[in-house]
């Protein structure tokens, strides 16, 4: 499994776009992406746009990759030692 670390205040575009570019080489792949956003708790999440996605939580199952969003929320999780 692939997840998608969100944090309060992460940008948009620095989730999607990793996970549509996944998705899109699993599905020339003829493949189901198996793409999940996660964050420390599950839920909704805000992004610095306002937009709030639903992530699970990441204590549930570990990914074999993890792709970490940026944003102005960044710092915050960067020093949680979770």
């Amino acid at each position: 499994m692939m997840g998608v670390l969100v944090f309060d205040d992460f940008q948009l575009l620095d989730a999607t776009g990793p996970a549509t570019a996944f998705e899109i080489a699993y599905r020339l792949q003829r493949k189901r992406a198996p793409i999940t956003l996660l964050a420390r708790q599950t839920g909704a999440v805000r992004s610095s746009s306002g937009i709030e996605v639903n992530a699970r939580s990441f204590r549930r199952q570990l990914p074999d990759t993890l792709i970490v969003a940026g944003g102005e929320g960044v710092r915050t999780p960067a020093i949680c030692a979770e």
